[in-house]
């Protein structure tokens, strides 16, 4: 029968084996990601530099061939997003590296094309659920020239930015106060780990 101490010896190993696992197989998700989003980076970015991409789908083809699981498996909205992320990462890397300023803007105005074709599909993709279904609403009431919902709306999202505002500013004082609680707890844990390792 095992004692008090081997017991608690035993759960600790087991709670640092499990913690380990964790860490290794989110590290070796992450590093797999990583790894797409840079080759795709770069083929995206040569790509761009050789004018070989024309049209969205040329776009999507070099998504999906590096995509390790079928695009019908994740949202259009997350490809949109995904795409968006890339194509600014691509001219903030060309911004960097060309140094020919007519070479860059030729380059520029091709991501930029490319960002409006995907911003045409959805141009609120970016924006959080509430706010991008008031703009959508707001946009539909503009093209239909439907002036009271359009001024409807429009307060709706004035509502919408107030209610963020405000949850910014208590999700701001949380923090304010949790990180030096934290802090403090994690030096008064070690403190008594300390002290119970010596007796």
């Amino acid at each position: 029968m095992l004692n008090y101490n081997d017991l608690i010896g035993l759960m600790a190993t087991l709670y640092i084996l499990v913690f380990a696992l964790l860490v290794i197989t989110k590290s070796n998700r992450t590093s797999k990601v990583k790894r797409i989003d840079n080759e795709f980076l770069k083929i995206l970015t040569l790509s761009i530099k050789e004018g070989s991409i024309e049209s969205l789908a040329d776009l999507y083809n070099i998504y999906d061939g590096l995509l390790p699981v079928s695009r019908s498996e994740i949202s259009e909205e997350s490809h949109r997003k995904y795409l968006r992320r890339m194509l600014n990462k691509v001219s903030v890397e060309l911004r960097l590296r060309v140094e020919d300023r007519e070479e860059f803007m030729v380059m520029q105005g091709r991501i930029k094309y490319f960002i409006s074709l995907i911003d045409q599909v959805s141009p609120f993709d970016s924006l959080p659920e509430v706010e991008r279904n008031l703009l959508n609403d707001l946009q539909y009431y503009v093209t239909k020239k439907e002036d009271n919902g359009a001024l409807r709306k429009i307060d709706e999202i004035s509502s919408a930015i107030i209610i963020r505002n405000e949850q910014l500013k208590k999700a701001h004082n949380i923090n304010f106060i949790t990180v030096p609680l934290s802090i403090v707890s994690l030096i008064v844990t070690v403190y008594f780990g300390i002290i119970s390792i010596n007796n």
